[in-house]
């Protein structure tokens, strides 16, 4: 796919692009529904390792009809693979470099096993994309700490579970093996009548449901923010772009709390706490806090995988924290080339939008890590933190810059944040 391919595509169908990920929610929304009406059944029917294992079916089932079957079989296949690579190979180089070859073919093979779309439907390519980007991060954390304890090896039956659970397998939010196993629910995994506290618990999760379903439907307005027309539009001066980068703010906080909010609630109705993923980000004061309340899951992974390992705030916090920011934008490269198809590679642009991102923030946060917000605000710090939201508008306005832009358009975008630009 050339440029000139892909802008057409997206100048067409930019709009349905991203209202397919609304049309993707639902259909994951749906399954999600079956997904919970199978595992009550089961908390009736069957024994706790019997209910396991049948959500486990049920999940690989509903992927086959969400994507493909032959691309739920290859999941199932992978995951018990992955399995005994973990627990089975002795410890040390061969074990080590299995594992990354492993975890490699998650990020490599899915953006070349399909066409670019429109050869194929761009809620399959959706799909897998967003999946194996979630289960690349899992299996790795999954290696990484069981190479760094000596706790006996899960059952395959937990393993598989916890890789599988439908709820959180598609969009997140990501959270470690032990993490799945402490977030067991009682009522769901324990054979005990159902108590009132347990009642009142399930309300509380339908209406996380339905939370989610509402910040769905919102996102639905800001649908046209994301395509090349909106960018260009945002130039004609600081009005336009500001509301732009606003829009664009809200069109990713909704479509990601809608995913969040309904993982959320369909996992403990399946028997699981999933962890939260947003705390209010909107009143983060500094871009360091803002990072500790906005997409937590992921960061938490960054935290314990990248930024920690490298020495965390011990020492070199400034090479530390680039590597952070510059591993979440390959990610989402990844996340990119996954969904549109090996041909963007060679597009500069398409690179301009995340790692201008990774690095706004990387020097926002370093300049507020220290900062903490006083018990009582004055003037001084409700501007902090309308700052704080504005820099994360436009670092989000930065980061998801259409590909089908030449790159220097993005200096266009900010000069227009206060003073209009010429076409």
């Amino acid at each position: 796919m050339t440029v000139a391919d892909f802008t057409s595509y997206m100048m067409v169908a930019g709009s349905s692009l991203f209202a397919s990920r609304a049309g993707l929610f639902l259909r994951v929304l749906f399954a999600t529904l079956v997904f919970i009406a199978v595992a009550t059944a089961a908390r009736r029917l069957l024994a706790p390792h019997g209910r396991a294992w049948t959500q486990v079916a049920t999940a690989l089932v509903l992927v086959a009809v969400l994507a493909t079957p032959l691309f739920a079989l290859v999941v199932a296949v992978y995951f018990v693979a992955f399995y005994a690579l973990v627990e089975r190979l002795p410890r040390g180089l061969l074990r080590n470099g299995a594992i990354l070859a492993a975890i490699a073919v998650q990020i490599v093979v899915p953006i070349w096993w399909l066409p670019p779309p429109p050869a194929t439907p761009i809620l399959v390519r959706e799909l897998i994309a967003f999946t194996t980007n979630m289960t690349q991060c899992r299996c790795w954390s999954y290696a990484w700490d069981r190479s760094h304890e000596d706790a006996p090896a899960p059952s395959l039956r937990d393993y598989l579970h916890y890789m599988t659970f439908l709820p959180s397998f598609v969009g997140g939010p990501l959270l470690a093996y032990r993490e799945f196993q402490a977030g067991r629910l009682a009522s769901y995994w324990e054979d005990r009548p159902v108590q009132l506290g347990d009642i009142e618990s399930f309300r509380r999760t339908w209406v996380r449901l339905g939370l989610g379903l509402a910040a769905a439907v919102a996102t639905l307005p800001f649908v046209p923010v994301l395509t090349p027309n909106a960018y260009t539009a945002a130039m004609a001066g600081p009005l336009h772009a500001w509301g732009h980068a606003i829009a664009v703010y809200l069109a990713v906080y909704l479509g990601f709390s809608a995913w969040s909010e309904t993982a959320i609630g369909s996992g403990r109705l399946a028997g699981i706490v999933l962890p939260e993923n947003f705390d209010r980000a909107h009143f983060s004061y500094g871009v360091a806090d803002f990072w500790r309340r906005w997409n937590i899951r992921l960061g938490w992974w960054m935290r314990e995988y990248v930024y920690l390992p490298l020495g965390g705030g011990r020492r070199k916090v400034a090479r530390n924290l680039a590597a952070v920011f510059l591993a979440t934008a390959v990610y989402h490269h990844i996340g990119g080339f996954k969904l549109i198809g090996p041909g963007m590679m060679l597009w500069p642009s398409f690179y301009v939008g995340w790692l201008g991102w990774a690095a706004l923030n990387m020097v926002g946060t370093l300049a507020t890590r220290h900062w903490r917000a006083p018990a009582t605000f004055g003037p001084r710090d409700v501007a902090i933190v309308v700052g704080t939201v504005l820099f994360s508008c436009v670092a989000l306005q930065t980061a998801f810059f259409p590909a089908g832009l030449p790159a220097a358009r993005l200096l266009d975008v900010y000069k227009a944040l206060v003073m209009p630009v010429r076409p």
